[in-house]
Order: structure tokens, then C-alpha cells, then sequence
């Protein structure tokens, strides 16, 4: 089938234009996740995302080229997950261990506010007291 008749499939939203791309560019397409993501189960993912990626762009997009259209929309979404996967190694997973601490230290913190305002109700009623009695 001929992108042109291919793209008029997405302009109609007719699901088998999705069928139609992934029959005519699912194999390049897969290539183009796979040299980013070097990882078959995370490049098929990709591939999934990409043709409802496509579909949602066509309409009201009208790409010239269909292949080159997918293929950026494969490689941009190849990268994202590629940044994502490799943004928490930057962190060396001490991300984790400096929110356990800051929720230590929150915890600590609502802790003292809620001694001093017991503090504070107990000075109250021992002031009431006091002045009951004289």
C-alpha cells in the first residue's frame, strides 16, 4: 500500500492504517528503537508507543514522508526512554537513601511541634490552676 493511501486511512481513522504502517515500517522502525535501546522487549514497547504516537499526530499532521515520520516518532521516544532508564544512574541510588533521611528529619520535626503544643496545653492548664487557687 502507498503512504499516501496510508495516511488517508489515519485522515479517515480507519484502524487498519495502523495495521498498514506497522506492516510497511514496523521492521525499520524496530531497528531505529533497537540501535538506541539495544533491549528487543524495551524497542517493542517503543514500537507500540510509536504507532499510537502516529495515530494521534495524523490528523492533523500530513507528513510528506511516512517513513521519515515514524522514524523520528520512533527515535524520540526511543531516546526518552533511553534518559529515563539511565537518569536514575546519575543518582547512583543515593536519591532514595536522602529522601529516607528527609523524612527522618520530617518525622523528628512533627514530632517536637507536637511536644511543644502539648508543652503549651499543659502550661495553660497549670496557669488555669494556679489561678483558680488564689
Amino acid at each position: 500500500m502507498k503512504d499516501e493511501d496510508i495516511i488517508c486511512l489515519f485522515f479517515q481513522r480507519n484502524e487498519d492504517a495502523i495495521f498498514q504502517t506497522q506492516k510497511k515500517y514496523g521492521s525499520y522502525c524496530f531497528v531505529v528503537a533497537n540501535t538506541i535501546l539495544r533491549n528487543q522487549e524495551n524497542s517493542e514497547e517503543c514500537l507500540n508507543d510509536t504507532w499510537l504516537e502516529t495515530w494521534n499526530a495524523i490528523p492533523p499532521q500530513k507528513p510528506n514522508a511516512l517513513k521519515l515520520f515514524v522514524a523520528k516518532i520512533t527515535r524520540n521516544l526511543a531516546l526518552d526512554k533511553y534518559r529515563k532508564q539511565h537518569a536514575l544512574k546519575r543518582g547512583r541510588g543515593e536519591i532514595p537513601l536522602i529522601l529516607d533521611e528527609l523524612q527522618e528529619k520530617a518525622n523528628f520535626t512533627f514530632e517536637v511541634a507536637r511536644c511543644n503544643s502539648k508543652n503549651k496545653k499543659n502550661m495553660a492548664w497549670m496557669q488555669t490552676l494556679l489561678s483558680i487557687e488564689n
